[in-house]
């Protein structure tokens, strides 16, 4: 029999038998034994040991059992145990990861728990956890146990290469890799180099969901040899998942909290320092500003004034807040008038701004520019009205004796306008008295005047012609009040073109070429216009420069509702120092026995352009040419 015994079991089985033969004891024992067909049964073994005179040990006797059936239950029931061991070591960690989570709230301590249960449960070498980015959408290893740092560095610098967790996470389900290099996941990429240099062959990636469903991250396994969890691994796998998961998300939604509470209060704080400078802003302004500054609720009544409000009316904060103006005000009707404007802003809801006559403690009348609008709440609700008073008393008085100046001024110039007017037509007659009977002498008595006194006789003549020239350019000047017309719409491109028809003699004379280009529609006096181009046309063509052809330039510019005139030449030009005077009347930079004319025209011109409402200048170089420009503000019916 002893050749049947199993030879695990044969070394253990004789020495029991020796020491119960020495010591004379009954043998029992239990072992294996290898029948003839093979099969390994195990018995049990139950006997005593027979000795002869010599008290030697001849012979055994005893009863062998087969108990092969009562061991594999006993060997099931001690797998069950330590199964059911196992399974309450899990839960424990389970549970010492919510107690974790509870006391500390830490997340990193938390992850690197789930790492160390994750390998506890399924008996791996290795470990990991990986949260997802929400703007990356990428998984980053934030908690891992035996790797080296290169391998975290290796997936976390986001390689465009896949491993199982990038899978895992696509399809929303676990990975299991028995065998990296077997694995079409890992097959070609440099994931599978990365993984053998650190030891790995086997990995089981699976996904952290949260309760909604949304993906959280991912933890994983591995393994040194290639290696599939059983069914009771993953099972605990899934529920460490849940848990983990859960513990994750509430820690993140924590985590969230915290830096949503420390933002407010960041908020908080801004804002209140802001409101404390606001304060001591406004503080610094109602101490300081010499303007009326106050706020009145709905009803009219005085919620805040400034320092310098309350030292017009003369009264102190608790004699005016919390008061309408007819309480406070020396003039009560003054008071309810400001009552009235008040409700204006309230009902329009539009700033209004208005003079306040206001009568002070003292019986002195001030008035007050005042500019109130409506005070809003952050939702639109109205709170009353706003508002800053700015006392105008001496502006008004300036602007009463200005405009009694002005009415002087204008009474004034009509009287000379007229004195003028009346002048030119007066003197009229006896310069044609003059020029008659000089000529009357020069035809009929001629030969028997002296050289002398023909030269006297046509120095009289050529005087009276020239004062007669000299009124005529008086009377054109003071036309231009005495009989302007009303405003027309007036196309200046035709009145250009009707101006160089009329000056057409004179152009030809100087053998000048005229462009005329686009030219504005404006409200204004036509036949003053044509004046006005006459002149400006008509001197273009008189100061030329013979050793040049002449060229008149006639054309105009519009920007944002602006109008610009041009005239422009390439005649004997001025120096620009003389700019101030070529406006003003029978101001000449030539003799009149260079050029002849009487220096009126440009006085003329810009008397025109400023009852248009506009500027008159130009620019020049002696010998180049001169351009004269206009200036107008177009409105837009004019357009």
């Amino acid at each position: 029999m002893v050749e049947r015994i199993h030879p695990e079991d044969l070394s253990r089985v004789e020495a029991q038998q020796r020491r119960c033969m020495a010591e004379r004891l009954p043998f029992e024992d239990e072992y294996r034994v290898a029948w003839p067909d093979g099969i390994v049964r195990w018995v049990a073994d139950r006997g005593v040991f027979q000795y002869g005179a010599n008290g030697d040990c001849n012979r055994m006797l005893g009863i062998l059992m087969d108990i092969t059936e009562r061991k594999r239950a006993e060997d099931a029931l001690r797998e069950s145990q330590k199964l059911l061991v196992a399974d309450l070591d899990a839960m424990t960690k389970l549970q010492k990861l919510g107690t974790l989570f509870a006391s500390e709230g830490n997340l990193g301590l938390v992850l690197g728990e789930i790492v160390e249960t994750a390998i506890a449960i399924s008996g791996a070498d290795f470990g990991n956890i990986q949260l997802l980015d929400a703007e990356s959408s990428q998984l980053r290893i934030v908690a891992h146990r035996g790797f080296p740092e290169w391998w975290i560095d290796f997936w976390n610098r986001g390689f465009e290469c896949k491993g199982s967790c990038t899978v895992a996470l696509g399809r929303g389900e676990r990975i299991i890799v028995e065998d990296v290099e077997q694995s079409p996941i890992f097959a070609g990429t440099p994931g599978l180099e990365i993984q053998l240099k650190a030891g790995v062959r086997a990995v089981q990636s699976t996904p952290l969901v949260s309760r909604s469903g949304e993906p959280l991250g991912m933890f994983s396994t591995h393994y040194r040899t290639p290696h599939r969890p059983d069914e009771r691994t993953l099972r605990l796998l899934d529920l460490l998942a849940r848990h983990a998961a859960d513990i994750i998300e509430r820690l993140q939604h924590e985590e969230a909290l915290r830096r949503s509470r420390d933002e407010l209060e960041l908020r908080v704080q801004e804002r209140t320092a802001e409101l404390k400078r606001k304060t001591q802003l406004l503080n610094a302004i109602s101490r300081n500003a010499p303007d009326l500054i106050f706020a009145k609720d709905r009803e009219s009544r005085l919620v805040y004034a400034s320092e310098s409000t309350l030292r017009v009316l003369g009264k102190s904060a608790q004699q005016t807040l919390g008061k309408t103006d007819t309480e406070f005000h020396a003039d009560p009707a003054l008071g309810l008038a400001v009552m009235e404007n008040d409700r204006i802003v309230r009902e329009t809801r539009l700033p209004l701004v208005v003079e306040e006559p206001t009568r002070l403690p003292d019986g002195t009348l001030r008035v007050f520019h005042s500019t109130k609008v409506p005070w809003l709440g952050e939702d639109g609700t109205l709170l009353g009205t706003f508002g800053i008073s700015v006392d105008i008393t001496k502006r008004k008085e300036e602007e009463a004796a200005l405009e009694a100046l002005n009415e002087k001024l204008e009474h004034k110039n009509r009287e000379l306008q007229e004195f003028a007017f009346v002048a030119s037509h007066d003197l009229n007659e006896p310069l044609r008295k003059i020029q008659t009977f000089g000529d009357l002498l020069k035809s009929r008595s001629a030969d028997r005047l002296g050289e002398q006194e023909r030269d006297y006789l046509a120095r009289m003549t050529g005087a009276a012609s020239r004062i007669q020239e000299l009124l005529d350019a008086l009377l054109r000047y003071s036309r231009v009040e005495t009989q302007a017309q009303d405003f027309v719409p007036v196309k200046l491109e035709d009145v250009a073109k009707a101006v160089v028809t009329d000056l057409e003699v004179a152009i030809k004379k100087a053998g000048a070429n005229v462009e005329i280009g686009p030219l504005p529609m404006i409200s204004g006096d036509p036949y003053q216009w044509r004046q006005v181009f006459q002149n400006l046309i008509g001197n273009a063509a008189k100061y030329y420069r013979s050793e040049v052809k002449p060229f008149i330039r006639i054309y105009g510019e519009e920007n944002h509702g602006d109008s610009s005139i041009f005239v422009e030449d390439n005649g004997i030009g001025f120096d620009e120092k003389y700019l101030g005077q070529i406006f003003e009347p029978f101001k000449r930079l030539h003799g009149k026995n260079e050029y002849p004319g009487t220096g009126i025209g440009l006085a003329i011109c810009k008397k025109i352009v400023e009852r248009h409402g506009g500027t008159i200048t130009a620019r020049s170089t002696p010998g180049k040419g001169s351009t004269f420009m206009i200036a107008l503000q177009t409105r837009k019916e004019e357009k």
